[in-house]
């Protein structure tokens, strides 16, 4: 049974990456999706592999079981306040609702340039610290922006669950329950 499901996670990871997912196995909704994963079995140790991974990137923004980078908030403990469909939805879409900590701030310099990150918490004295996936902070001087502004959207890309798999997406679910 684990052989035969390796291969099928084969087959559809090297689908994914020719582009040519099979309509079957690629959810068209959000409906769908959640639909997904109720109907399917996730792996949480298959999971943490998915979170960790290149193909959905996570780690260059969270922190789970002490690893990764604290950009977003640290999803270790990410059950205990969201149920299974918030879960999914907090990756299908996520915009829709952005914690107060974790807004995206763009900064216009005198100079032209725009640099956008969350806002370190810290106090900074004279600058604007903004950090930025993968965990680099701007440091910009105040002296430098000439307009802050609070982007309406997330730091979180749209469209992560287009890089995974079916499978792979139930298991990160999994993993994060």
């Amino acid at each position: 049974e684990d052989a035969q499901r390796r291969r099928k996670q084969r087959t559809e990871r090297l689908a994914l990456a020719l582009g040519k997912p099979s309509p079957e196995i690629r959810p068209a909704s959000d409906e769908q999706w959640h639909e997904a994963i109720r109907t399917g079995k996730g792996d949480p140790d298959e999971g943490r592999r998915v979170f960790f991974s290149a193909a959905a990137n996570c780690a260059t923004c969270h922190i789970a079981e002490g690893r990764g980078v604290k950009v977003g908030p640290d999803l270790s403990t990410i059950a205990r306040s969201s149920d299974r469909a918030k879960l999914v939805d907090s990756i299908l879409q996520p915009s829709r609702e952005i914690g107060p900590l974790y807004v995206m701030k763009t900064a216009t310099l005198k100079d032209g340039r725009t640099v956008s990150g969350v806002q370190s918490d810290k106090e900074t004295g004279g600058r604007v610290d903004l950090i930025q996936p993968g965990g680099k902070v701007e440091q910009i001087s105040h002296s430098q922006v000439a307009k802050l502004d609070i982007a309406p959207v997330s730091l979180m890309p749209e469209a992560i669950e287009m890089q995974l798999t079916v499978q792979e997406f139930r298991d990160l679910i999994a993993y994060m329950e």
